[in-house]
């Protein structure tokens, strides 16, 4: 199996140290009404092992696999990002759309890019983490979910120099690393999880909660990289995939949260809804449009 030096673009580090540092109860709530609340609980140090090198290499585009020892393999769907991540299923079909194509689409990448003075290009990430850190002192607004929305796509599902809105990543970042690519831009951080909870060692039974991403946080993912290269990789037994409910609603991250108004949650739209008449600046319908479309769309990963 192919061996050479895995390097990411952009890493959860600041993702973690910076954007979820002290972040508001209120912007958590925000995040969890969109569906993206699975992300607050990521917990995962930069990885450039032999191991995710491995990993990667593992992967066959053509079968959407990871391909182990024994003729065993982990096949990965829509599901296990659902699993994984925790963003709910369902919902209407994003259209990629071209600039001269789309009128809305044009007006809010324009009214984005007017948040960093900008008429063409994007900010850079670095520029953005700064912006969200003003943005949490201040009440939730469409600005500061349209910014974790973008950092969360660059750093768990396709990264790139420059954000943007790109969540098409898994098969075509994995197929440009093993042509050569420096970097992979792929969502190293789902397939590492998804390979964690489906290959089983040495009869060690891990914890398996909705959404993984909960579980898999840095001591548990440090101590079974240590059995990984001390068993070598790819060995073990691959259990099913865990069987859950699909939260098309999220109910699993927001049920009891006491700035959602308790347990009575409904689905994601209501959920939008709700966000669009909440005080002080709630967010705008585009907000409220891109936010409930992009994050059933999970397929769109592949």
């Amino acid at each position: 199996m192919e061996c050479r030096a895995l390097s990411q673009r952009i890493t959860p580090k600041n993702f973690m140290n910076t954007l979820l540092k002290d972040l508001p109860k209120s912007h958590k709530a925000a995040i969890r009404k969109i569906g993206f609340g699975g992300f607050l609980d990521l917990d995962l140090d930069a990885h450039k092992s032999v191991f995710c090198s491995k990993l990667v290499s593992s992967f066959d585009c053509d079968r959407v696999s990871l391909v182990l020892e024994r003729n065993q393999e982990i096949v990965i769907t829509p599901v296990d990002i659902h699993l994984v991540y925790g963003l709910p299923m369902g919902g209407e079909i994003i259209k990629e759309q071209q600039q001269e194509e789309d009128e809305e689409w044009v007006d809010f990448i324009r009214q984005w890019r007017s948040y960093f003075g900008l008429s063409c290009g994007s900010p850079s990430n670095y520029v953005i983490i700064n912006r969200i850190e003003e943005l949490k002192k201040q009440p939730v607004c469409d600005e500061f979910i349209w910014h974790f929305v973008v950092y969360v796509v660059n750093c768990c599902m396709r990264s790139t120099a420059n954000p943007s809105l790109n969540y098409r990543s898994l098969k075509s970042s994995v197929s440009e690393w093993q042509g050569g690519s420096a970097f992979f831009t792929g969502p190293l951080p789902f397939l590492m999880i998804c390979y964690f909870d489906r290959l089983q060692r040495s009869k060690i039974s891990n914890p398996r909660q909705f959404p993984l991403l909960s579980v898999w946080k840095k001591d548990l993912i440090k101590e079974r990289m240590k059995l990984e290269m001390k068993r070598g990789f790819g060995k073990g037994h691959v259990l099913d995939r865990m069987e859950v409910d699909r939260y098309d609603n999220n109910v699993s991250q927001v049920a009891g949260d006491p700035e959602l108004g308790g347990s009575d949650v409904s689905g994601s739209n209501e959920m939008l809804q709700q966000m669009a008449r909440a005080p002080p600046k709630p967010p705008s319908p585009v907000t409220i449009e891109m936010t409930g479309t992009l994050s059933p769309n999970i397929d769109l990963m592949f």
